[in-house]
């Protein structure tokens, strides 16, 4: 199951003072350590947005964290969930099989960006795409997704991330309100 909000431009003081009551008290206190809006907000409505995704308001409160930092919920074994937000959007999955998201504002990388985290082929195939950030922007958020899958984060062997034959990845493009995102799962046999 996965939930998008894109709709950025409602983000005032009175979105977040309709959150903020929904939320548990150190959750609020995270939020609120966030010195921009776009911090706070994001923040919130995610928690909020896999609350309602889960069902429950007291399930999601208790969470834990995995050997590398990956949030988990304690009260809910085997629900597996992940969260991603930038400028452009909120992604929340929420999936019985561990899950990986991740969504990106489409952006013009740097040459040496390209660089650091592609291997040699896929930096060939943002160089000769007729959308260069798009292409960079699609990468990036499948080894994002793979990496939160994984729970290794970013790290430096981003150019050897993606693995066909062990990730299935789905990638949606929404060139209209700027965002690409990608949900990354492992394959099944």
């Amino acid at each position: 199951m996965l939930e998008i909000f894109d709709d950025m431009d409602t983000i005032n003081q009175d979105s977040i003072a309709s959150l903020i009551d929904r939320v548990p008290a150190w959750r609020r206190e995270e939020a609120l350590k966030f010195r921009h809006l776009f911090g706070q907000f994001a923040s919130l409505k995610s928690y909020c947005m896999l609350q309602d995704m889960i069902g429950s308001t007291d399930k999601v409160s208790d969470w834990g964290y995995g050997e590398n930092g990956k949030p988990f919920l304690k009260q809910l074994k085997g629900t597996y969930f992940n969260i991603s937000h930038c400028k452009k959007g909120i992604a929340v999955a929420v999936d019985t099989e561990p899950i990986g998201v991740d969504i990106e504002a489409i952006k013009q990388p740097s040459d040496g960006l390209i660089d650091k985290v592609m291997n040699a082929k896929e930096a060939a195939l943002i160089n000769a795409s007729a959308n260069p950030s798009l292409a960079f922007t699609r990468l990036w958020t499948q080894k994002e997704a793979v990496s939160k899958l994984t729970g290794t984060g970013i790290t430096d062997f981003m150019q050897d991330t993606l693995t066909p034959d062990i990730y299935d990845l789905y990638t949606v493009e929404n060139a209209e309100k700027g965002y690409v995102y990608t949900i990354a799962k492992f394959k099944t046999t």
